[in-house]
């Protein structure tokens, strides 16, 4: 990645990012574009909103880039009116999930909004900072001087994501535990999942140079010690997952990182050679114990290929994470309870139940609106502890019933609470002697 300083000799504003913890990587990516385009910027991830609109204040930005998500997307909405109103010259950029499927009239219908970007961020973000007229500005939507809702022709992917600049974590106070992006895309096109809808069906691979580079800025300036690499398919071409893991071990790197993984497409000496090179923690889609649900999914995984892959996890010591998905349209009671069953053979190190979320743009969305599974009230509000929609068997509050069910079934064996409990004991034990 390019790593090209700021060469504006004059300050041409300031801007304030405001991003959910979970999405800061995209905040440093934004706020590098920011800073190479001459401004002052200032990141806050805090959710906490009067101490924000106190540090906004006090700040006085000229643009406000606000990242919003679909569990909060109202209040978010209301968090941006306020910023409107407490400094009305200030201009907003929203962008986020929930502008994928929105009407072309969102900023007439929102006016606190200045912008909408649609797609990926970066350059368009830099036209908007730059002065880009804006009906030349491919990817946002805008209300023009005529008060009509314009939604300008959407921006191709980046195809090269090693050109982008390096994320800009000086503006974050602790850099030991950091996420690196290392592409964009998914060639899988899950039934649930909005990736290849946002990120495109094009898996764009970074450099192993590039990522080896932005290592080690990040070791040798901030002390770096746990890395996640971000990718929807880490292990999708394993020749790419060799020379890094080689390379972090040429180089010396003494990092532990985490990575997620589709069960299948690796093999045995992949899965050794990551534990060489620092791979502490493998998280995995496994969504249903179903064999019949799973190819539904479109993952095009099958139950051996989980079980092949957890185990090998196993022999060479790293840690693994399962996702589930409990309200998927064909669950029964069954197989909600076939699902629990399998989690708890896998015995994972770690397993996550998620109710099913029909995200507009996904194909679980328009099965869903098909099959008349929505409710009339249905909102997108609360949902990782609400079901939006209800299977074809289950009712929304009997899939919520059965996805606690099952934490507590996978959480409260007594082998799982004694392994648990030996690996505190081991830790206090080896900090003690230490």
């Amino acid at each position: 990645m390019s790593n090209k300083e700021n060469t504006q000799n004059v300050n041409r504003g300031k801007v304030f990012i405001i991003s959910p913890p979970a999405y800061l990587i995209n905040a440093q990516y934004c706020a590098s574009i920011s800073e190479n385009a001459g401004f002052e910027t200032k990141l806050n991830t805090s959710e906490r909103i009067e101490q924000s609109l106190s540090d906004i204040k006090e700040f006085s930005p000229n643009y406000i880039i606000f990242r919003v998500t679909f569990d909060k997307f109202r209040v978010q909405l209301e968090f941006m009116e306020k910023i409107k109103k407490l400094i009305p010259s200030c201009k907003i950029i929203a962008l986020g999930e929930p502008f994928f499927t929105y009407n072309n009239n969102v900023t007439y219908e929102n006016p606190y909004i200045d912008y909408v970007i649609l797609g990926e961020v970066e350059y368009t973000l830099r036209d908007i900072l730059e002065g880009v007229s804006d009906n030349e500005i491919l990817g946002i939507s805008y209300t023009d001087d005529n008060m009509q809702s314009i939604k300008n022709e959407p921006r191709p992917f980046i195809e090269n994501i090693d050109n982008l600049p390096m994320p800009a974590r000086h503006l974050t106070k602790d850099n030991k535990e950091i996420t690196i992006e290392i592409s964009r895309g998914c060639p899988c096109h899950c039934f649930f999942c909005l990736s290849a809808p946002l990120n495109g069906k094009i898996l764009r691979h970074r450099t192993v140079d590039s990522v080896i580079s932005e290592l080690f800025e990040c070791i040798n300036k901030y002390g770096t010690q746990k890395v996640h690499f971000k990718s929807d398919i880490f292990n999708y071409d394993k020749n790419w997952v060799t020379q890094l893991c080689n390379k972090i071990i040429k180089n010396k790197f003494n990092i532990k990182w985490s990575c997620d993984i589709v069960p299948k497409n690796i093999d045995e000496n992949t899965i050794k050679l990551m534990k060489e090179s620092g791979c502490e923690l493998c998280r995995l889609g496994i969504e249903s114990g179903s064999e019949e649900i799973l190819a539904k999914t479109g993952k095009n995984v099958t139950k051996n290929d989980i079980e092949t892959t957890v185990k090998l996890l196993k022999k060479y010591k790293i840690k693994t994470k399962a996702y589930y998905i409990i309200g998927l349209p064909w669950d029964t009671e069954e197989t909600v309870q076939e699902t629990t069953e399998y989690a708890i053979k896998l015995d994972t190190d770690d397993a996550i139940f998620n109710i099913g979320i029909p995200f507009p743009g996904t194909d679980f969305f328009v099965y869903g609106m098909l099959n008349k599974l929505f409710s009339d009230k249905t909102q997108f509000v609360d949902i990782h502890k609400n079901a939006l929609v209800r299977t074809h068997k289950l009712s929304k509050e009997r899939i919520v019933k059965l996805r606690d069910e099952a934490e507590k079934k996978f959480y409260y064996r007594p082998k799982y609470m004694l392994k648990n409990l030996l690996s505190v004991f081991y830790n206090k034990f080896r900090i003690f002697f230490s």
